[in-house]
């Protein structure tokens, strides 16, 4: 295996490495996401049913502070976890640009090694050809 086959082989599972990073970060994201959903349910519950029933109006107040706080929490966790997304989405992108740079650099010397050998088998038919003149002659 030459050296650029394995700069490629080694460049592409990093990058598979920092996808399946972003992927995870993507479903706590989307995790977070769904325990603030969650939450806000239960607040829009906890309302109805203490709009219906004296005990739970008692309750409410107590629940909505600590929902709230959950809440503003679950937001903070969002947008760090938003952060760290952004930047796996860019050491993605930098390690895609990696592959691809290495992908090219292999194609140009296939198609470097490609001229080669066409340039030979064309310089040898021409000797047979100049050589088969030279015997007619």
């Amino acid at each position: 295996m030459s050296a650029i086959k394995k700069l490629i082989r080694f460049h592409r599972f990093q990058l598979d490495e920092r996808r399946r990073g972003l992927r995870r970060l993507e479903e706590k994201l989307m995790e977070v996401d769904a325990e603030i959903s969650e939450i806000t349910t239960r607040i829009e519950e906890e309302k109805h049913f203490a709009s219906e029933n004296y005990e739970g109006n008692r309750d409410l107040n107590n629940f909505l502070s600590a929902s709230f706080a959950r809440i503003k929490q679950k937001r903070k966790d969002r947008e760090l976890a938003l952060g760290q997304v952004e930047a796996a989405r860019e050491e993605v992108r930098e390690a895609f640009a990696d592959v691809k740079k290495y992908e090219i650099t292999e194609s140009v010397g296939l198609q470097k090694e490609l001229r080669e050998t066409e340039r030979r088998e064309r310089n040898e038919l021409d000797e047979v050809a100049l050589n088969s003149h030279r015997r007619r002659n």
